[in-house]
This record gives C-alpha cells, structure tokens and sequence, in this order.
C-alpha cells in the first residue's frame, strides 16, 4: 500500500515519523459532503453528491479490523447532502442535510444490528451545513442554513433517551459548514462561512455543563468546509476552502493541544488540497477521505496512527499522579476536600466513573488505555489529563 511519511508535531514533548497509509477505496461513487460516523471498530460513510452531481442515498461498513468494505442499507429518507452524523449507544444518527429542495429537518437513526434505519423526532427548524457533536448523551446542532436558506443562529440539542429536542443558548456567531469536535470540555466549533461565504477563524466552546459560549484560540487561518475529529484528548482540523481573494481549497492540517491552547501545523493532506471529506477516530487512528478539491470528487481513504502525548510531570500540587498510569491514581486529600465530586471523563467528555474526593486512590482497572480527564469539583473546577497505558 501507499505511504505518506509525515512528522506528526502537534502533541508537545512527542515528534516521530508518522505514515498516512493509503486504504481501500470506497467502493461508491466519489462524493463530497457525505456523512460518517462510528460504532464500535466500524466506520459508516454514505450520502453526499456524486460526480454526476447527483445526491447519494447509499452507506457503507469499513471495517478497521481487517481493512474491508460492504454496503449496508440505504438511507431511506432520500438522497441527501449537508447532513450531520453522530453516534451514541451503539447507534448512527444523520440529521437534517438537503434532499435537494432546501433544508430538511428529519433525523433517522442506523441500529448495526439488523441494519436498518429508523426514523427519529425532527429537528425542530431545519437544518443542512450545520456543525456538532455528542456530549454527555446529547447531541449538539449548532448553525448551518435554514429552510429559507439563511444561515441560522440556533443551537438545537437531542436527548436521544427520550427522543426530544430542546433549544439551548445560541452561539455568538452563526455560520454554515463550520467544523466541530468534542473535548472533555464541550463542544467545540471550529471556523465555517458567513452567509457571504467568507471564511473565519472563530474556534468556539460550548460548556454543556455551564450553558455558556466562549472563545477559544482561533485557527491560524480562516476556512469552511474542513474536517475536524477529536484524538487523544486534542483535535486535529483538516483541509477545507480559504475564502482568497482567490477563492481556494486548501490542503493544510493543523493540530488543537487543549492545555496550551496551541494550534500547530502537521505536514498537508497526503493526497492534496481537499474539502467536504469525512475524518473520523478510532483508537488512537484517523481515517480521512472523500471530498472534493474544487476540480474532481475522490473515493479515496487513508489512514494516520497518532501517538499519545505522554506529558511531561507537573509541579501542581492538585495534579493526580503517577501520570502515565497503569492505575490505580492518586490524589493528595489537602487539595480534595470530603464537598469535592471526583468525575473520570473520556475523551469525549462522557463520565465513565464517579467519586467522592475522601478517596485518596481511585482504581481505574477495567478502563481501557487511553486519554482521560479527572475533573475535581468543588468551589471551582480543575480538569487533569490523564494517561492510561496497559
């Protein structure tokens, strides 16, 4: 197979050569702006526009383990373009998108079981080109292009245990084809278009927890229509449109390190400029392709292994330790007093385990490698990054 060798540097403290391995192709039709999502060791990718500019309806399995495509079932709403796709409970949901007539505000939900679909509450105002996530058993809908076509200022969250929707508080700036990932700390929404298409650079935080928007470090460069996935605890935005003058597609790859709230370049796309393309996680690997470059679609698909940033130790004296830890972890009980909750996150921000802070080791057996933030509430909040190795 092919190999692109590219240093990947974004993580402090770690540089090593990384490959970006070239995959199987998906055996549809090249598309761009189609949807994804994960269950289990499983990548789901259909829908978007082909290269006869027709929409698509058809899905496909990538199997992570052996390297291998088969289709699955057709969505059953209609071909369609622009939609979101999240994943929770061992389910995909697509949302909203445009089945060719404007903004649509259905929701169907993919149980990989029996492969079927299923529909879901609709939206409640229509939606496509607009960015999200799931955080903490909900999924967050923010921005994108409404039913008139303008670009929407509407936060819409789906409890998926009940099946409602809710609004919640809006964003500071509305925009469509906007990226977004989910961290430990929310929602993240990165970049995106004005109604004029001009591109920004706004890197936005939803706290689900405090019900607020912030402003985080802004990307080095404005776009649209990237690609953005969460990994091992950072964030990695790729490719998209630079707004020019001239307008262009643009190939470069920027890496999110949270705790320095640093962007830094990684070496562009092996296989060049490129826009509405899918870049999903699983274990520590993306998986990036489709897409457009402005000229041609692409069926294309690679992969990139990224290594955990093992951090460096810390004098702060709330800090857990060891860090890396095999488990169990530690915490000094001055700084943790008996009105303090002890959360463990993952990396998408979901509680895996819970305790009251008069516990001075917390076991963490039977929680898989990886990166994790123990959150200390009290008075105030601190979140630690941790480091679980084998």
């Amino acid at each position: 197979m092919r190999s692109f060798c590219s240093p990947l540097c974004f993580l402090p403290s770690l540089v090593m050569c990384q490959e970006w391995t070239a995959l199987p192709d998906l055996p549809g039709s090249a598309r761009d702006d189609a949807a994804a999502f994960v269950i289990g060791a499983d990548i789901y990718v259909g829908t978007g526009m082909d290269v006869g500019f027709n929409l698509t309806a058809d899905w496909y399995r990538f199997n992570t383990i052996d390297q291998s495509w088969s289709p699955v079932a057709a969505i059953p709403g209609g071909a369609r373009q622009y939609a979101l796709a999240v994943a929770a409970n061992g389910h995909g949901y697509v949302i909203g998108g445009t089945t060719g007539a404007g903004a649509t505000d259905d929701v169907w939900r993919y149980d990989a079981n029996d492969n079927s679909w299923s529909l879901r509450a609709p939206l409640l105002s229509a939606v496509l080109a607009a960015a999200g996530g799931s955080y903490q058993e909900r999924f967050h809908v923010v921005g994108g292009i409404g039913s008139d076509g303008a670009v929407v200022t509407l936060h819409q969250v789906y409890d998926h245990a009940t099946d409602t929707w809710t609004l919640a508080t809006p964003p500071p700036m509305s925009v469509h084809r906007a990226a977004a990932f989910v961290l430990a700390d929310g929602v993240h929404v990165i970049g995106g278009a004005t109604e004029d298409f001009v591109d920004t650079d706004q890197h936005l935080l939803y706290d689900a927890n405090g019900g607020g928007w912030s402003t985080l470090a802004a990307l080095p460069e404005g776009r649209y229509a990237s690609d953005a996935s969460a990994v091992h605890g950072g964030a990695v935005v790729a490719g998209g449109v630079d707004a020019g003058p001239p307008v262009a597609v643009r190939g470069e790859v920027w890496g999110y390190d949270p705790w320095s709230a640093v962007w830094s370049a990684i070496p562009p796309l092996p296989s060049g400029p490129r826009r509405g393309a899918v870049l999903v996680e699983i274990d520590g690997r993306l998986y990036f392709g489709t897409g457009s470059d402005a000229t041609q679609r692409y069926k294309d698909w690679w992969m990139l292994e990224v290594p955990v940033n093992m951090m460096e130790p810390t004098s702060d004296p709330q800090a857990p330790f060891p860090i890396p830890t095999t488990g169990p972890l530690h915490v000094a009980k001055a700084v943790t007093p008996t009105d303090h909750t002890l959360r463990l996150l993952n990396s998408s921000g979901q509680e895996v385990r819970r305790w009251t802070a008069t516990e001075q080791v917390l076991d963490l057996s039977g929680r898989a490698p990886g990166v994790y933030i123990l959150q200390i509430e009290g008075e105030n909040v601190r979140r630690h990054r941790l480091v679980k190795t084998p």
